[in-house]
């Protein structure tokens, strides 16, 4: 009997850590639960992805403004980002390792968060998975979905 209970608390566990996220802060871990998560999102106008694999090694440099509308009437920040690429023989689809920095100028969430991502030549749409952050936005971790029409829409889902 106790190596049953023994057995549904830890398996009780396990499934309470698949259903969230923990951050970490003054060296503490606390558990995250979907109530501490945010979702917006951003537009921003520049460049069309590459549509070129990048020769391995070669780096690709992109700044787009972000906006709150898709009017790009309000500029709440900017996404400068830097891509290395794999180079054709590592990677056939021509992915490209990308680091993110998303720069935020808006009151009370002024701060940057930054992230990681991994994006295949001729793709419309990237996850940047969300590693950190400072400011308004101190303990980020998340994602945010990016996609490209003609303009760029940026969906964060984004706990702190």
């Amino acid at each position: 009997m106790k190596v049953l209970a023994t057995t549904l608390a830890l398996l009780l566990s396990f499934t309470m850590t698949l259903g969230a996220t923990t951050s970490k802060k003054n060296g503490l871990r606390k558990l995250v639960s979907a109530t501490d998560c945010t979702t917006m999102t951003l537009y921003g106008e520049g460049d069309a992805p590459t549509g070129t694999a990048l020769k391995a090694g070669e780096i690709v440099t992109m700044v787009v403004p972000l906006y709150s509308d898709t009017t790009l009437a309000t500029e709440v920040g900017e996404w400068e980002t830097y891509c290395v690429g794999l180079g054709v023989d590592q990677d056939p689809a021509g992915g490209q390792i990308c680091t993110s920095i998303f720069v935020f100028e808006d009151g009370d969430k002024e701060g940057e968060m930054s992230g990681t991502s991994v994006y295949d030549v001729g793709g419309k749409e990237m996850s940047i998975i969300v590693t950190g952050g400072t400011g308004g936005h101190a303990d980020a971790s998340g994602e945010v979905v990016v996609t490209y029409n003609t303009t760029y829409s940026l969906a964060f889902s984004v706990c702190y």
